[in-house]
């Protein structure tokens, strides 16, 4: 579309990045309420790394495998859709190529 107004890329990022805050704390408080960690400081920051990272938890409990696996999933689709707007964005930015450019012709 010629003169069409794009978002801005906060708009593309804003939905995916606020996404990974809450499903940090909700698996913490999980980990947390399941006993899978001693304290909610440990569970916290289990979740956030496993969140960000995909990395393993350090608690051998089952409800911490299952967790880690939902973690695991969460954070690439979560992270994969941020690389996919920003993608977007940079490619939209560029412009058309000169090949898409219908040529002029003769005014009749």
């Amino acid at each position: 579309m010629v003169g069409a107004r794009r978002p801005p890329c906060r708009a593309r990022l804003t939905s995916p990045g606020c996404a990974a805050g809450p499903g940090c704390l909700a698996s913490s408080r999980l980990l947390f309420i399941l006993d899978a960690f001693d304290s909610y400081a440990e569970a916290l920051h289990g979740a956030a790394h496993s969140t960000v990272t995909g990395s393993t938890l350090a608690s051998p409990a089952g409800a911490a495998r299952v967790v880690e696996v939902v973690l695991g999933v969460y954070s690439v689709a979560v992270f994969a859709t941020l690389a996919g707007a920003l993608g977007a964005f940079f490619l939209q930015s560029r412009g058309p190529d000169e090949s898409q450019v219908p040529a002029e012709g003769p005014v009749s």
